[in-house]
């Protein structure tokens, strides 16, 4: 299946509001809960390349194997076996990473299959118009995981060739920029689960970024929410604490409520 990179962009538009996005891409993570996940992270990290904010999203559940992962980040496909599954391995991923920022590297360890293994992927909107790309390319890499010894084993499933030429554009166009950094994304993932790291976030029509990391250090707002501690009309103040505004621009309120 052909897919022209601009597609991304124009497929993103299908959220609006850029916690439908974070909100989907936990729906997912909830997901994992029928595999054991017991934990989901959603944090600022920094662009190791640039300095710049990225978003996070992990969750400890089963994680992906290499098919899978290619499922999940390729076009057309579906891995979801029951009616009150969200989307995992649907559309969903692809509109909401692209939707909050140009591109996504996700990080997998698996313990189905053939033996726990652990993969990377990059959805690079970036990498795809930089280098002139016509179809919609996500290189991908594959590693054996020793349980015991922690060692990680490229696993060339297409020929070391392609394996090489795979990791070349990760660590040109990632946040990371030697395959050690690369691997030292599992080390905080145990022996299953799944890293989403969304980078090159979108700014507003202000040149601000959408997502303020800063305002509150235990929350994620909406760039240019209204700060009732600055406000001085008392009836401004209450409106601006009333729960339907928090609802916009505070990703905590919203995800509780939703």
């Amino acid at each position: 299946m052909c897919v022209h990179p601009k597609f991304l962009h124009s497929n993103a538009t299908s959220h609006k509001w850029p916690f439908g996005a974070v909100a989907e891409l936990l729906d997912n993570a909830v997901d994992e809960i029928k595999t054991g996940a017991t934990r989901i992270v959603v944090d600022k990290i920094v662009n190791k390349r640039n300095g710049s904010p990225a978003l996070l999203v992990q969750d400890d559940g089963g994680g992906m194997d290499p098919d899978s992962m290619r499922r999940c980040m390729s076009f057309g496909f579906s891995d979801k076996q029951s009616g009150s599954s969200i989307g995992q391995y649907g559309n969903g991923f692809k509109t909401s990473t692209m939707r909050l920022g140009a591109d996504a590297i996700v990080f997998s360890r698996c313990m189905k299959g053939s033996g726990p293994t652990q993969s990377v992927g990059l959805l690079s909107y970036t990498f795809l118009a930089e280098t002139g790309q016509k179809d919609v390319v996500v290189p991908m890499v594959d590693y054996k995981y020793d349980l015991l010894t922690g060692d990680a084993i490229q696993y060339e499933r297409h020929g070391a060739d392609q394996f090489c030429s795979n990791l070349s554009v990760l660590l040109k166009w990632s946040p990371f920029a030697t395959e050690e950094d690369l691997m030292g994304n599992f080390s905080d993932i145990g022996p299953h689960g799944t890293k989403i790291i969304v980078f090159n976030l979108w700014s507003n029509d202000d040149g601000v970024l959408e997502l303020d990391f800063d305002t509150k250090e235990e929350d994620i707002m909406i760039s240019g929410a209204p700060n009732p501690a600055e406000t001085t009309n008392a009836v401004k103040r209450t409106n601006e604490n009333h729960l339907s505004n928090q609802l916009r621009y505070s990703l905590r309120v919203s995800i509780s409520h939703g």
